[in-house]
């Protein structure tokens, strides 16, 4: 009973350090080795975070759907120009394009369930008969699959994402606008 008990408070604290580091889905030590899973392997820790990414794949594995995504950090404004200035120090361009700049320090693979009831919602998956977006245009799974495993993905891969998991499950995927 007493080795339970430590077993569940190491867990606990574990579980909140990671939660503390993750919120930006830095690449921190622990998040990595919780990254290079099988995409059919379940996270037994039960993560909740949100995080900016490229979409990588989607899988079928057990009925389940699986979302593979690189995570990077987003900046905009003047972090934005921060960021690039500090990555950039021999560049003579020290404008970040449109207001917006994205680091990826390192290509991870992340791999985790997509929920069933997941909102997904979209900036440029259509246009209207002007060619203007129709911004925040909500499509279901099914869309969403078969988008990202056809020729989608070529388009796709290259636009951020913010993704929201809770309980190790995507419940939200947001296209982020890139002008």
């Amino acid at each position: 009973m007493e080795k339970n008990k430590f077993s569940l408070f190491v867990s606990a604290l574990f579980l909140s350090l990671l939660l503390a580091v993750v919120p930006g889905c830095k690449r921190d030590t622990e998040v990595k080795q919780l990254k290079e899973t099988s995409p059919c392997t379940q996270c037994e820790n039960n993560l909740t975070f949100t995080c900016t990414a490229f979409i990588t794949g989607l899988e079928k594995c057990d009925e389940n759907n699986i979302l593979k995504f690189d995570s990077v950090t987003y900046f905009t404004g003047n972090e934005a120009l921060k960021a690039y200035a500090k990555d950039k120090k021999n560049d003579s361009k020290l404008e970040a394009p449109a207001g917006f700049y994205i680091r990826n320090e390192s290509v991870d693979s992340l791999n985790f369930v997509i929920s069933n009831n997941c909102e997904i919602v979209m900036q440029t998956l259509s246009h209207d008969a002007e060619g203007n977006y129709k911004f925040n245009e909500k499509i279901n799974c099914e869309r969403f699959n078969k988008l990202f495993r056809t020729e989608g993905l070529n388009f796709f891969k290259h636009k951020p994402f913010r993704l929201s998991i809770v309980n190790s499950e995507i419940v939200s995927i947001k296209e982020i606008y890139i002008p």
